[in-house]
């Protein structure tokens, strides 16, 4: 009997910074776990922008360095069939899933939420990196991708606890917190805890 597939959306502004680096760790995460034959896994922004775009610059540096260099994706709008097509689709802040929201047909099954919902911190909005601008712009603190994605943006003298500080460029810098894919992907399996959903 063939396993169930199981699909998640990421869903941003632009679809070039935040939606694509959670697709790219969680893609990673599920590949490194052997289950990639039982996910569907993509991202899509709700603005025109940046369509048939690679991700930012930025986000390739932060992912590879962190050792996903595999990821590829082009930039893409969020359509009607994607609420039949995934099971999951995650927005990165409130204005995000407004848009969602509208466009979800009322028929429709998927389980739509914000990603930060999955933050044990509460930290519910991922801040758009892309607009992000603070007087220091080389400088960044930042925690190393290694388990989940929860994504933010940092300004210069936004330290992660004893996190070491490193230099990227410009005004994007994101990164991944240790436990929130671990309560994602326990909750896609053991739906446990009631969550906002649309």
């Amino acid at each position: 009997m063939a396993t169930q597939k199981h699909s998640v959306l990421f869903v941003c502004l632009g679809n070039i910074c935040r939606s694509t680096m959670a697709e790219g760790i969680f893609q990673h995460l599920i590949k490194e776990r052997g289950l990639s034959s039982s996910w569907m896994i993509d991202s899509a922004g709700t603005g025109s922008w940046h369509v048939g775009s690679p991700p930012d610059s930025r986000t390739m540096q932060v992912l590879k360095k962190n050792g996903i260099a595999d990821y590829n994706h082009r930039g893409r709008l969020i359509t009607k069939e994607d609420f039949s097509t995934f099971e999951y689709i995650f927005g990165m802040d409130h204005e995000n899933m407004d848009d969602i929201t509208e466009m979800k047909p009322r028929n429709s099954t998927a389980k739509c939420m914000l990603l930060g919902e999955y933050d044990p911190q509460k930290e519910l909005t991922v801040q758009d990196p892309y607009f992000t601008h603070s007087q220091n712009k080389n400088a960044f603190n930042e925690r190393p991708l290694v388990e989940l994605p929860l994504l933010q943006s940092c300004h210069s003298s936004y330290v992660w606890g004893n996190a070491p500080a490193v230099n990227e460029t410009h005004h994007l810098s994101c990164y991944c917190s240790h436990t929130t894919v671990k309560h994602l992907i326990q909750k896609i399996f053991n739906p446990t805890k009631q969550h906002y959903m649309i």
